[in-house]
């Protein structure tokens, strides 16, 4: 991850799944005692009849009630079961049996809005964006008012470089859920990416205000004023992006870089070396602090760090740019 790159991280409810194996069919007596019997027969007329005569003795209509609710329920457990295996496979990053167990619950419920919903999220890990796309459509025809869909098809968008379409359905996601941090922290990166950058202040302001422990905010937005050079506000977001989340290694390095480049050698020292202690196996602040100690006048310490960042090789993953990536699916 680069220094100067905004990060998004978005979180949205973490999928809680369990395994796509046989289902179990239910009793027609278990469904009598799990759950209410009648959603259209007098309720006294039907209790009636079961007290008098017990279920052999109920009327046609009453008995057909009663075997389409049972078929009903089994048809429930089905989907719910496929729905649970779907999880589970997600949570081992068994992703295309995951997506075949959500696609059984579809087929059993077309209108099913959670199937397509996690299944839109495992297409999203995939990669396969057109799927990703459709499936949180699809949830959005069936339910206007799903904000974690309109936050997650905005994700999509954007990584397809479609921003002003994210900003648009970040915005839903706002509007139908003011308090969504998540969105707000999204569309930010949005109107960055867009050049808007006081509107990205904005609304990275209103999910600190939302939530003042919003460690992503915070450090999107120092990295924001990082970049317009209010360095003073830079720290103190860095600093307030660590009191969040003291394991978050990119802060300590951005901090250090700045007291770096204000020739604050020793502390930026102090912050690089709290960086690799989170994140032992990162070439680029091993180089950067190898700067600091040259600069301090520790040339032995310098040649070290420089010797160890080679060895690390600079290209890793670490010094990657940062893309939007979806977490979680619940507003905090």
């Amino acid at each position: 991850m680069k220094k100067q790159t905004l990060c998004s991280l978005l979180t949205f409810g973490s999928l809680v799944v369990t395994g796509c194996v046989g289902t179990p069919t239910m009793p027609f007596e278990d469904v009598l005692t799990t759950a209410p019997l009648f959603r259209t027969l007098e309720k006294q007329v039907v209790e009636q009849e079961l007290d008098e005569a017990g279920t052999s003795s109920l009327s046609k209509s009453a008995q057909q009630e009663l075997n389409r609710f049972a078929k009903s329920q089994k048809v429930d457990k089905r989907i719910q079961l496929e729905i649970e295996k779907g999880n589970s496979f997600f949570d081992k990053g068994d992703f295309d049996t995951a997506i075949a167990c959500f696609g059984h619950a579809i087929r059993l419920d077309p209108n099913n809005v959670e199937a397509y919903y996690l299944r839109g999220i495992t297409h999203g890990e995939l990669g396969d964006t057109a799927n990703e796309t459709a499936d949180f459509g699809t949830v959005i025809r069936l339910d206007n008012n799903h904000a974690e869909a309109f936050n997650r098809l905005g994700v999509a968008y954007a990584n397809q470089g479609s921003v002003e379409i994210a900003i648009t359905n970040f915005s839903e996601a706002i509007r139908i859920n003011p308090d969504f941090v998540e969105a707000y922290n999204n569309r930010a990166v949005a109107f960055a990416n867009h050049g808007a950058i006081e509107k990205t202040l904005t609304d990275l302001s209103e999910a600190i205000r939302i939530n003042p422990d919003n460690a992503n905010a915070y450090f999107n937005r120092a990295i924001i004023y990082n970049n317009i050079q209010e360095f003073d506000k830079a720290v103190t977001d860095f600093t307030e992006t660590i009191r969040a989340n003291p394991d978050h290694a990119r802060a300590y390095m951005s901090r250090a870089d700045i007291f770096a480049s204000q020739g604050k050698n020793k502390k930026a020292i102090a912050d690089y070396t709290i960086a690799i202690e989170l994140k032992p196996k990162w070439a680029e602040v091993y180089y950067n602090r190898g700067l600091a100690f040259k600069a301090h006048g520790q040339q032995d310490e310098a040649v070290k760090d420089f010797s160890k960042a080679i060895e690390l090789n600079p290209k890793e993953t670490e010094t990657k740019p940062v893309s939007f990536r979806a977490t979680t699916a619940s507003p905090e």
